[in-house]
């Protein structure tokens, strides 16, 4: 058996220096791992080795460098989230990835926001981004984020009204039936959605399911409707389906975004912007 043990502990050595630790590849796999506490609460190192495939080593490393940074604490054999600093930390370090691309993209979207508009805007970190870029523009704004919410807040030229419901804490969002219900009763010129998963053939997804519930309700309540995202969004799969991504009238993204994604978005008929 201590033989057997041992042979695993090399092989899977011998697997983490063969992995590819670039810093970009590392963060992005540390971001992933920390939405998987959002949603379960606690991770085991087993579980998350398979689901990236990379080394169980490679996964300890992870944890006890996330540990060290008070996102989680670890137990044997995984970790659990560290509740007390998780949410505004969490929503903090998705503010901080990417930042200027996403105030790029905030950029181009605030020229799509015309005076007297009603907007339905996301929550999210781009969101937050995008509602600074709008700020000078004499708009009404309905949000399910409460982020959002707050970066309007004092712009004596923007009405903002925050939709009720349930609080979903790492998105620092609402949703639930009460938040889908006030948006059956609204009508907005235009949608702004965020995501943190897209492709041609799945569309855009969620890994909530209320959250993508709500974005769903977000498109049929608006004229049009545009996806923002970075291109570190693009192929990846969430657990819940929002909608196909010809749903979708406009795609803003960035210029990291691959020519043969590019074509494969175009070829679905949505406008596609890169920034």
């Amino acid at each position: 058996m201590a033989d057997r043990k041992r042979t695993q502990e090399v092989e899977s050595e011998r697997t983490a220096s063969n992995e590819d630790h670039s810093p970009e590849l590392v963060a992005e796999r540390r971001g992933h791992i920390f939405d998987v506490l959002q949603m379960h609460g606690r991770v085991r190192v087993r579980d998350l080795a398979e689901r990236f495939h990379v080394s169980q080593v490679t996964i300890r490393e992870d944890l006890s460098a996330m540990q060290r940074q008070g996102q989680l604490r670890r137990t044997h054999g995984g970790a659990i989230l560290n509740v007390g600093t998780s949410v505004e930390m969490d929503f903090n370090r998705r503010a901080a990835d990417h930042r200027e691309v996403k105030e790029r993209l905030a950029a181009m979207v605030a020229c799509r926001v015309r005076e007297e508009q009603t907007i339905i805007l996301d929550a999210g970190s781009t969101a937050v981004a995008i509602a600074k870029a709008i700020a000078h523009i004499s708009t009404t704004v309905i949000t399910p984020g409460l982020n959002v919410a707050m970066a309007l807040r004092g712009h004596q030229r923007i009405h903002v009204f925050v939709l009720g419901g349930h609080l979903v804490d790492y998105a620092l969002a609402t949703c639930g039936p009460e938040a889908e219900n006030q948006l059956k009763g609204y009508h907005a010129d235009l949608a702004i959605l965020g995501i943190p998963a897209f492709d041609t053939i799945h569309g855009l997804s969620e890994a909530n399911v209320q959250m993508a519930a709500i974005k769903r309700h977000m498109i049929a309540a608006a004229d049009r409707s545009i996806l923002v995202a970075d291109a570190s969004k693009y192929g990846r799969t969430s657990m819940s389906i929002v909608c196909p991504l010809n749903e979708i009238d406009e795609v803003v993204t960035d210029r990291d975004l691959p020519l043969e994604a590019q074509q494969a978005i175009t070829r679905t008929g949505v406008n596609l912007t890169l920034a």
